[in-house]
């Protein structure tokens, strides 16, 4: 009987709301303790989705893999910019056309598809490498194939963005936090994956990897279901806590738990929403491409002037240690009180790491193995390299994740929490993101040609 009290505090009488049409209600708290465990399941769950998200992108960080296996082919030396132009380009075409048809996808249904998807790519990477007879050029265009599909099933689970925007701000900072964990798993596994003494790496090892990736989006099915049924309400309501513990609860539709597709006119919706985010949406395009132009593409290619086993590996694990520091910062207020103009602002400053890592120790190499001849001078040692690596990666996670959350913010302030507004939230700040991974990827390439003054391509 007190448990069922306590469930009856936390329904809402549809009739008294104040807003009928909109997905979120206020409630005065009446369950501290409730609240609190519910709050940490959301926070949980979303950290997991995080995770997901940026599970398809761990391609990328199997560069000696990649080097050794694409050996004889015409792409052993440059696959990194391939693979990375590949999955942002398919990453945008697929984004667009999501916008183009909002709330034709229920955003679980996006979130399981996708999920499904990464799944089935990676059962299909862990097994390619025990077919070693494989042509390695063979083996690279259908690993690009793979990471095509990969770049379908992130932009279908982009909508796990907009999912956290009907939450309080602490799950956006977790489903970001959750992201800087996806890159950093990966690169502390591949300390353990070196190659044999005759430079050849383990299938097993290697199957190993990519069945991480089957794990995390497998558990992130079970907490998405686990999410869908975190709540007490009878008639499926879910409901979320935001500040001072006030409890607030969406109806089931606003996560796509419902079918339900009327909403209001889907022109409007993008125009309305752009004009509110555009700052954001600028600022994240901004950060992610100045980061792309340089890391991994071009900063792979620094070599250490000093003796250094696995540089490159710990530079990716720095990389994905300052980007999670960065994003997870935003839970702190100084990290957190940016204004739109002040985010813009910073993250075109950021400009200045393209110069300061051509600075750095640039060795690149034709489809010889011969190194080219760099024409800039090598002014960073080792160590400030890391330096800028850090520092570079934490800005990066910063600036990206207070985007994200102001374009959410900005657009509850101006139009309410509606979902299907909500959910074109998303889309478009992760098609923001993706335009800047793109564009950087393909800066990428000026980058080794002005370092080497050759043809990178």
């Amino acid at each position: 009987m007190e448990r069922q009290s306590s469930i009856d505090n936390l329904l809402i009488d549809e009739n008294n709301a104040d807003d009928q049409n909109s997905p979120l209600r206020e409630v005065p708290d009446s369950n501290c303790s409730s609240n609190s465990l519910i709050l940490s399941i959301w926070v949980v769950v979303f950290w997991i989705f995080g995770v997901a998200m940026l599970s398809p992108c761990t391609w990328i960080q199997l560069t000696s893999y990649f080097h050794q296996r694409l050996k004889g082919s015409p792409f052993a030396g440059n696959f990194e910019t391939y693979f990375t132009v590949t999955y942002q380009v398919a990453n945008i075409l697929f984004l667009c056309i999501l916008l183009s048809f909002p709330g034709r996808l229920t955003i679980s249904f996006r979130i399981i598809v996708g999920l499904l998807l990464a799944i089935g790519l990676f059962i299909i990477a862990a097994v390619m490498p025990y077919y070693r007879e494989l042509d390695p050029t063979a083996y690279f265009y259908i690993t690009l194939l793979l990471i095509a599909g990969s770049s379908l099933s992130q932009a279908l689970l982009s909508a796990m963005i907009g999912l956290a925007t009907s939450y309080p701000s602490l799950c956006m900072t977790s489903i970001v936090s959750g992201q800087g964990i996806a890159g950093l798993i990966p690169s502390i596994a591949l300390m353990f994956q070196a190659p044999d003494p005759h430079g050849d790496y383990s299938s097993f090892k290697i199957m190993i990897y990519f069945a991480m990736g089957i794990l995390i989006n497998a558990i992130s099915l079970f907490g998405f279901g686990i999410l869908k049924i975190s709540y007490f309400s009878p008639k499926k309501e879910e409901y979320e806590i935001v500040h001072d513990q006030d409890l607030i609860i969406p109806d089931a539709e606003s996560i796509g738990i419902e079918d339900d597709c009327n909403s209001i006119n889907e022109t409007d919706a993008n125009v309305d929403v752009w004009n509110i985010i555009k700052i954001p949406f600028v600022s994240v395009l901004l950060t992610y491409g100045i980061t792309l132009s340089i890391f991994p593409a071009f900063s792979s290619n620094v070599a250490p002037q000093q003796p250094f086993p696995n540089f490159v590996s710990w530079h990716f694990i720095a990389y994905n240690i300052g980007d999670w520091l960065g994003k997870t910062s935003t839970a702190l207020p100084l990290f957190s009180q940016l204004t739109p103009k002040t985010l813009f602002t910073l993250s075109l400053c950021r400009l200045i790491y393209l110069p300061l890592f051509l600075l750095c120790n640039v060795l690149l190499f034709d489809e010889n193995g011969i190194p080219y001849k760099n024409i800039l001078p090598t002014i960073f040692s080792d160590g400030m390299f890391f330096v800028l690596i850090l520092s570079m990666s934490f800005t990066n996670g910063w600036l990206a994740t207070t985007s994200f959350i102001q374009g959410s913010e900005l657009t509850i302030k101006k139009v309410g929490n509606q979902r299907k507004t909500l959910a074109v939230v998303g889309d478009l700040m992760v098609l923001g993101l993706t335009f800047g991974l793109a564009f950087g990827s393909i800066n990428s390439f000026l980058l080794q040609a002005i370092s080497c003054t050759c043809n990178p391509m």
